[in-house]
């Protein structure tokens, strides 16, 4: 399973640390990440901004993490906003 933990602070260190133990886990993909997600062997993505989700959805479906049989996106940045508009992208188009 390809996993995308979307943000750059302590909460995603953690859980990336996390989700790496899994061994469904295949590759683990964070954006933008920080030194402490790159020190756990996630791939950091810091050209993508924690909230620009056009390119986050761009990566994903490049990457084959929405709509296949196993894929997973954590949120932790605070998008309240940019989800329902996530949501309208995913379901109404």
């Amino acid at each position: 399973m390809k996993v995308l933990v979307v943000g750059g602070g302590g909460r995603e260190d953690t859980l990336v640390w996390k989700i790496l133990q899994s061994p469904l886990v295949e590759e683990v993909y964070c954006a933008p990440g920080n030194g402490g997600t790159a020190e756990r062997a996630a791939i950091n993505l810091p050209d993508i901004k924690a909230n620009d989700i056009n390119t986050l959805l761009k990566f994903a479906l490049k990457k084959k993490m929405l709509f296949s049989s196993f894929r997973l996106i954590v949120f932790c940045y605070r998008l309240h906003l940019n989800l329902i508009h996530l949501r309208h992208m995913l379901f109404y188009t």
